[in-house]
């Protein structure tokens, strides 16, 4: 059976799948044959077990959220101050992050790319452009609602 760890991925790693996804679909391929050699000898270190794993996606979670909260707002509150954008603006801002949040909605892939490990390289990128999207969309959110009250 697979191994169900994933190797460690910094955020440059993250960045560098992500564009060779996009743009070198082989020497991504590549690579991911590589990772699943790394993945399925004992050179991984284990992960955490149960509840832990839960506890760790949740804390994770919550912080993507807040970051997502907290730069939409500063952003709202700046470009307010500086620009003092209007309703045009804020419907503009509004809806690109809704269809953002909507585009990394329907782009999630799931059963189709589904592995038994579930951490090949192509599952890790599609969840990260995933979160990568709805952080972008939720801090365009936010930043709109702030122009809202100001």
């Amino acid at each position: 059976m697979a191994s169900t760890i994933p190797t460690p991925a910094s955020p440059w790693r993250i960045v560098k799948l992500s564009w060779l996804a996009i743009f070198a679909p082989a020497r991504f391929e590549e690579l991911e044959r590589q990772d699943n050699v790394i993945r399925n000898s004992d050179k991984v270190p284990s992960k955490p077990a149960g509840i832990w794993s839960v506890r760790r996606a949740f804390a994770y979670s919550f912080a993507w959220g807040i970051s997502a909260a907290l730069v939409g707002a500063i952003f709202g509150c700046a470009t307010t101050y500086f620009f003092q954008p209007g309703t045009f603006a804020l419907a503009t801002a509004a809806s690109l992050g809704t269809a953002i949040l909507l585009w990394a909605t329907l782009a999630l892939k799931g059963w189709e790319i589904q592995t038994w490990s579930g951490v090949s390289l192509t599952e890790r990128v599609n969840a990260w452009w995933f979160r990568g999207l709805y952080w972008i969309g939720t801090m365009l959110v936010v930043m709109a609602a702030i122009w809202g009250v100001r």
